[in-house]
């Protein structure tokens, strides 16, 4: 009787072994279109970001700023954190090298983020990762870090998912900023930076709650927060966490 020989198998080589889907062997979805998905993971975040945009662009507007100047650092910059304190301490014309060096210091945080994100993109070029560093902030760590944790992609699934959702953020993140310079006049006064800076939390919040007992810490602090806000002002906020603390049972809002 005759058998037959079964061929040797190849070992895996790297670029096989990252071409197949990123993401969690067990528990995780299979992957859906990218693109879609990225538009669809960023709506809650640029429902957020919009009104500080408005709100830093009619900053830029009542200033005396040179506008071009100002509303580029909406691309250069990229960061709402920063590009507030870059135009708060330009109004105030203090030294441009400490403005620089204060911008670097609130954007160092982006150093461990693109540590973490060189493991999720390892075959990409240089330019790639360039383009991929440009619009890296807080809410596209968060967005790109929950998809992979839930769905399975190959990296260039990731590379489209992450550059569908950065390029939705930074549209609405400069036309919003162009927005508040030419109308920031006609804004009622209550529309300010102060209100405008939890709305832009307000959306990592909405894509960092997963179930029902994260909802339920989040729903409890908030209205605590609103309740005393009135009596209290800003302690209102510490006062908030320390009653989502409270009620809800220890590790059910993670």
């Amino acid at each position: 009787m005759t058998t037959l020989a079964t061929a040797p198998q190849a070992p895996a080589t790297t670029a096989n072994v990252h071409d197949r889907p990123a993401g969690p062997a067990d528990g995780s979805t299979p992957a859906r279109p990218p693109v879609r998905d990225g538009l669809r993971a960023i709506v809650p975040i640029c429902l957020g970001v919009a009104p500080m945009a408005v709100a830093l662009g009619a900053l830029v507007g009542g200033s005396d700023l040179d506008p071009v100047a100002a509303l580029s650092s909406s691309v250069l910059v990229m960061a709402g954190s920063a590009q507030l304190t870059l135009l708060d301490m330009s109004i105030r014309d203090l030294d441009a090298l400490v403005i620089v060096a204060t911008a670097l210091l609130i954007n160092a945080r982006f150093l461990a983020y693109s540590a973490a994100m060189a493991s999720w993109f390892p075959t990409s070029s240089r330019w790639q990762r360039a383009l991929l560093a440009l619009p890296l902030v807080d809410q596209m760590f968060l967005v790109t870090a929950n998809d992979r944790a839930r769905v399975r992609r190959t990296e260039a699934e990731r590379r489209r998912f992450y550059a569908a959702a950065a390029a939705a953020l930074v549209t609405v993140w400069v036309v919003a900023q162009v927005a508040g310079y030419l109308f920031g006049a006609l804004l009622p006064e209550a529309f300010a930076l102060q209100a405008a800076t939890p709305l832009c939390l307000s959306g990592l919040l909405a894509v960092s709650l997963k179930d029902r007992r994260a909802w339920g810490a989040a729903a409890a602090g908030g209205a605590a927060t609103a309740l005393l806000a009135l009596a209290l002002g800003p302690a209102a906020i510490l006062l908030g966490i320390a009653v989502a603390v409270v009620l809800v049972p220890a590790g059910s809002a993670s």
